[in-house]
C-alpha cells in the first residue's frame, strides 16, 4: 500500500495520498514504516502549504497520528527515541 501512497504523493494528488496513507496507517497502527511515511507527509503539508488554516489542519492530523502510533507501537528504547524525534518536528 505504500507504493500507491507514494505514487499519489509524488504526483501531487494530496487527497488521494492522504486517503491511502490514512487507510494504511489505520490498518497497521504499529507499523513504523507506514507511520513514518504518513506522518512525514502530514508534517510536510503542515510546514509548506500557504494557508494557515491548512497548515494547522495537517499539524492537528499529524498530532493525532503520532498519539495513535504511540498507543499502538511495541515500545522499545529506539521506538521511544523515534517518537520523541517526531514530536520535536511537530513542535518546531
Amino acid at each position: 500500500m505504500l507504493t500507491l501512497f507514494n505514487t499519489y504523493k509524488d504526483a501531487g494528488k494530496i487527497s488521494e495520498a492522504l486517503m491511502v496513507g490514512r487507510n494504511a496507517f489505520n490498518r497497521n497502527p504499529d507499523n513504523a514504516e507506514i507511520f513514518d511515511a504518513y506522518y512525514s507527509y502530514l508534517c510536510t503539508l503542515a510546514e509548506t502549504l500557504p494557508s494557515d488554516a491548512d497548515r494547522s489542519h495537517f499539524a492537528d492530523q499529524a498530532n493525532v497520528a503520532l498519539a495513535f502510533y504511540t498507543e499502538n507501537a511495541v515500545l522499545s528504547e529506539s521506538v521511544v527515541t523515534d517518537i520523541m524525534t517526531h514530536q520535536s518536528r511537530l513542535n518546531a
